[in-house]
C-alpha cells in the first residue's frame, strides 16, 4: 500500500513538470512567431521628467523659489534636460547655474540623471510694479524622445501664485524751515504697490510735539506716552491707491537747529516702508503752518506783522510772512513808506477757504509814530494801501463792512479778492496796529508820514 501512494505522488510530480515545460516551449512559440512579448510580461523602459517647485505664497518685494527637475521615467537622462522658468507680472533676475534673459531663466543639467534623481535650482523672482500677484511657472523638458511609450509626456508644467503685498511711505514737510516753536505740516504719503491692504498701521514720530488743533485723521490718535507720536491703525488701501495722513508739529524751542521726523507703515505679509524728514529750525525763517484757531507772528526791522487763521479754517493754512524795501512806490498822490509788509500762502481748492464771512486776518504795526488824528490814546487815521505784487500799482484799501472804530466785531469781506480794513487801534506812543481781512496774497504800504 505505501508503495502505490508513493508511485502515485511520483506521477503527479511528473505532470506537472511536463505542464511547465510546455508552458514554456508556447510562450517561446509566441514571441518567435509575433516578435513582441505579452504586455502581461513586459518592462517599459520610459523617458520622463517630472517638475516641482517651491515659492512663498505671499511677498512684499522680490522672493526666491526652488525649481526642481526629477528623472520620472525608468530611462537614464544623460545632460541636457532643460529646466524653463518664467513668471506672469514679475521676472526672473537671478538663477544660480542657468542662463538669465528677459526675465525667463533655462536652467540646463549638465550631469546625467539616474531613474529617481533630481536637479534643483535656486532662482530669485522680482514683481512687476504694482503688481498684485505673480504666477511663477516651471517647464521640464526631458532629452531624448519617449521611444519606448509613443504617447507619454516627456515633460512637465507645476506653477504657482504669490501674492505680492508692497507699501511706499513719502514723508515730507511744510515748510522746510521754521522758527523754533512754530508748527511744520507732515504730511505721510502711503501708497500701495501690491495686493489691497486692509489693515496697514502707519506711525508718525514727529520729533516735535502733535498739535491737535489740526484734527487728526481718522483712525489715529496721539500716543499717550509720547505727546510727539501719532499712530493710525486699520487703514485700508487699495491697489495703487495713495492715503495721506497729516499731522501738524510745534517744533522745540530748546536750543535745537532741526527737527527730525520718521514716518513707518507697517502692512500685511511684512510690507513695511518708513521714511524721514529733517525741518530746519531758524529765527529768520519766514513761514509757518497755522492750524484752525492758531496764528504766527513775524518781527521785521520796520513793522511787525501777525496772521490768525480762524478756528473755522478747515486744514489750517501755510503762510509767509515778509518785509519787501519797495522804495518809490506811490500810495495815491504821495509816497508809500518804503518798508512794506506783505503775506502769501498756497491758493487753497476748498471753496469754504474763499469765504468772505470767513478770512483770515492780518495785523501789522508799523515801527513809526503815527499825528495824523491827534498823537493820543484811540484809534488811528487809516492810511493803509494794497498791492497783489510788488509791480502792482497799489491802491487804497476800503474798510470792511463791519468796520467799527471801537469794539471791534468778526471780520466780513465785501469781495474776497479785496482785502479789507476791520479795525485801527493806537497805542499811547501813537504806534498804530490795523486789523486787515484778506483771503489773497497781499502786500499791504502805508502812507509814508
Amino acid at each position: 500500500m505505501r508503495r502505490i501512494h508513493r508511485d502515485q505522488r511520483v506521477r503527479r510530480t511528473t505532470a506537472r513538470c511536463l505542464a511547465s515545460v510546455a508552458a514554456a516551449a508556447a510562450l517561446v512559440a509566441g514571441v518567435v512567431a509575433t516578435g513582441v512579448a505579452p504586455s502581461s510580461a513586459a518592462i517599459v523602459e520610459v523617458s520622463n521628467v517630472g517638475a516641482a517647485m517651491t515659492a512663498p505664497a505671499t511677498a512684499n518685494g522680490p522672493f526666491d523659489i526652488t525649481a526642481t527637475i526629477k528623472n520620472t521615467g525608468t530611462l537614464p537622462q544623460v545632460s541636457g534636460a532643460k529646466v524653463t522658468i518664467t513668471a506672469a507680472n514679475g521676472a526672473v533676475t537671478a538663477a544660480l547655474g542657468c542662463q538669465v534673459s528677459e526675465g525667463t531663466a533655462v536652467c540646463t543639467t549638465t550631469q546625467g540623471m539616474i531613474a529617481g534623481a533630481s536637479k534643483t535650482y535656486s532662482v530669485t523672482v522680482t514683481p512687476a510694479a504694482g503688481a498684485p500677484s505673480v504666477v511663477t511657472q516651471v517647464v521640464t523638458q526631458a532629452n531624448q524622445p519617449d521611444l519606448n511609450a509613443p504617447g507619454s509626456p516627456a515633460d512637465d508644467t507645476v506653477s504657482q501664485t504669490t501674492t505680492v503685498f508692497a507699501l511706499a511711505l513719502d514723508l515730507t514737510n511744510e515748510p522746510t524751515t521754521v522758527k523754533p516753536g512754530n508748527d511744520t505740516r507732515l504730511d505721510a504719503a502711503v501708497t500701495n504697490q501690491g495686493a489691497p491692504q486692509t489693515s496697514a498701521t502707519v506711525t508718525i514720530d514727529t520729533g516735535g510735539l502733535v498739535d491737535t488743533r489740526l484734527p487728526v485723521p481718522a483712525g489715529c490718535g496721539v500716543d499717550p506716552s509720547d505727546a510727539g507720536k501719532l499712530t493710525c491703525a486699520g487703514i485700508s488701501i487699495g491697489l495703487g491707491e495713495t492715503v495721506h495722513l497729516v499731522v501738524a508739529a510745534v517744533t522745540p524751542t530748546s536750543g535745537a537747529t532741526s527737527m527730525h521726523s520718521i514716518g513707518t507703515v507697517v502692512g500685511q505679509a511684512g510690507s513695511n516702508a518708513s521714511d524721514a524728514v529733517d525741518t530746519t529750525l531758524s529765527a529768520d525763517a519766514k513761514e509757518a503752518f497755522v492750524p484752525p484757531g492758531g496764528g504766527v507772528c513775524s518781527q521785521e526791522s520796520h513793522e511787525s506783522s501777525c496772521f490768525d487763521v480762524p478756528s473755522t479754517w478747515e486744514g489750517g493754512t501755510v503762510v509767509g510772512l515778509f518785509q519787501q524795501f519797495l522804495p518809490g512806490t506811490m500810495c495815491g498822490t504821495q509816497l508809500c513808506s518804503p518798508y512794506i509788509a506783505e503775506a502769501l500762502w498756497p491758493k487753497s481748492s476748498n471753496p469754504a477757504h474763499n469765504d468772505p464771512n470767513n478770512p483770515l486776518m492780518l495785523r501789522i504795526t508799523y515801527n513809526t509814530r503815527q499825528s495824523c488824528n491827534g498823537s493820543g490814546w484811540g484809534s488811528g487815521c487809516h492810511q493803509l494801501y494794497w498791492m497783489n505784487n510788488p509791480t502792482d500799482t497799489a491802491k487804497l484799501m476800503p474798510q470792511c463792512p463791519t468796520y467799527r472804530v471801537s469794539n471791534p466785531i468778526p471780520a466780513v469781506m465785501a469781495d474776497p479778492n479785496v482785502p479789507c480794513l476791520n479795525f485801527v487801534s493806537r497805542n499811547p506812543q501813537g504806534i498804530v496796529t490795523y486789523d486787515v481781512a484778506i483771503l489773497i496774497d497781499t502786500l499791504i504800504p502805508k502812507i509814508s508820514l
